[in-house]
């Protein structure tokens, strides 16, 4: 399994191709990327590798968990109330913003399709701003 470093960045989707096209996008912008298709392996491998992780994206609907799973188990880990954990999907309530992040305990959200052009700039804005509360 790929070994963890402060600029990777965890990225959860079961889309292989939007799984790609982040890291693609994330890479050129410095960060590198561990992937996973399934909540499980993914929850497995952050059990290891959750204080060295930059942040944590991920979707909503999986194959094995939800996104809200995914967060609960991340949450329980040492540290892991530290750990910024981006809910990335195409689920839009009334007010996503407020739902995701004030009722579900996501640090930010991003709506499914993303810009591509301002994706890691969000990101980075949602990492910056939970380490500096």
């Amino acid at each position: 399994m790929a070994e963890a470093s402060t600029n990777t960045i965890c990225i959860i989707d079961d889309n292989d191709l939007l799984r790609k096209l982040y890291k693609v996008i994330f890479k050129k912008k410095g960060f590198a990327t561990v992937e996973f298709a399934t909540a499980i392996p993914a929850i497995d491998w952050l059990k290891e590798n959750l204080d060295s992780l930059f942040c944590v994206t991920c979707d909503m609907m999986l194959p094995d968990k939800n996104g809200r799973e995914v967060l609960e188990a991340i949450r329980k880990m040492p540290n892991g109330s530290k750990l910024t954990v981006i809910a990335v999907t195409s689920v839009t309530p009334e007010n996503p913003q407020q739902k995701f992040v004030e009722e579900l305990g996501f640090d930010g959200f991003l709506a499914k399709p993303i810009d591509a052009n301002t994706f890691v700039e969000q990101v980075v804005e949602f990492t910056q701003s939970k380490k500096s509360s």
